[in-house]
């Protein structure tokens, strides 16, 4: 019997050195910086029907982020869709704000001015 609450607890001991050496290196993952090439901002753009775990993709196969199954598996246990639009990411922003602006749906706002043509200006400009 004592055997058996020795063998047990050594099991009970080894199942929680895996989940903190898990968590560990999960909270790493999380907290890796966004390398930009030259340090500034970097846009990524999310096209309609476009997932988290692709746009992921593009940011691991361009080098900006590693380890694309860990954030994607966060990104699920997040829950959330992706935004379409255009997002402005500054550089060394960790990898989970990168994913949270990503869910935020804050995008890039452009400012625009429309001029407005009437009858009444044309008719100055051509006489």
């Amino acid at each position: 019997m004592k055997k058996l609450l020795v063998a047990m607890a050594v099991l009970l001991l080894l199942a929680l050195l895996a989940a903190a050496a898990l968590a560990w290196h999960g909270l790493r993952v999380l907290a890796q910086p966004l390398v930009v090439a030259d340090g500034t901002v970097l846009t990524v753009v999310v096209q309609p029907g476009e997932g988290a775990g692709r746009v992921l993709d593009r940011l691991v196969a361009g080098g900006h982020l590693q380890h694309p199954r860990e954030l994607r598996l966060w990104a699920r246990w997040r829950g959330g869709s992706l935004h379409v639009g255009e997002y402005e990411l500054a550089a060394g922003t960790p990898a989970r704000a990168v994913l949270e602006h990503l869910l935020s749906g804050r995008t890039v706002q452009r400012a625009f001015t429309l001029v407005e043509v009437t009858g009444d200006t044309r008719r100055e400009e051509i006489g």
